[in-house]
């Protein structure tokens, strides 16, 4: 029974060691899959809340991160599903993502209270 657990231990320690996905050749930066990854959040949310807004003026938001990150769709996924298979990394990619997603929320939280501020006191 022993030696089986220890087998068993074994093909889990090799199995772990073992790429389940492999680096493809245009990998997407690690810094600025960071940045891809906010804007997506932003346009993402700028999609759902102004759906009818964006498609008037006939803005596409993954053309325009496309465009904007010079990268293309496969490039986009193949990367991210590197990033994917490699837990420690696709985490702390997200931290990254969630901490600027926070400052600019702290910024746009601040420049919202300075102006009702100012407009409570009259100034322009």
């Amino acid at each position: 029974m022993r030696r089986i657990a220890l087998v068993w231990m074994g093909f889990l320690l090799l199995s772990c060691g073992e790429k389940v996905v492999e680096k493809p050749k245009n990998l997407i930066p690690k810094d600025k899959m960071v940045h891809i990854l906010h804007d997506l959040a932003v346009l993402s949310t700028a999609e759902s809340s102004f759906k009818s807004t964006l498609d008037s003026y006939g803005i596409e938001t993954m053309a325009f991160l496309y465009q904007k990150y010079q990268i293309d769709s496969t490039q986009l996924v193949q990367s991210d599903m590197y990033y994917a298979s490699l837990p420690l990394e696709y985490q702390s990619l997200y931290e990254a993502v969630a901490k600027r997603l926070d400052q600019r929320r702290e910024m746009l939280k601040a420049a919202s209270t300075k102006k009702r501020n100012d407009s409570v006191q009259g100034t322009p």
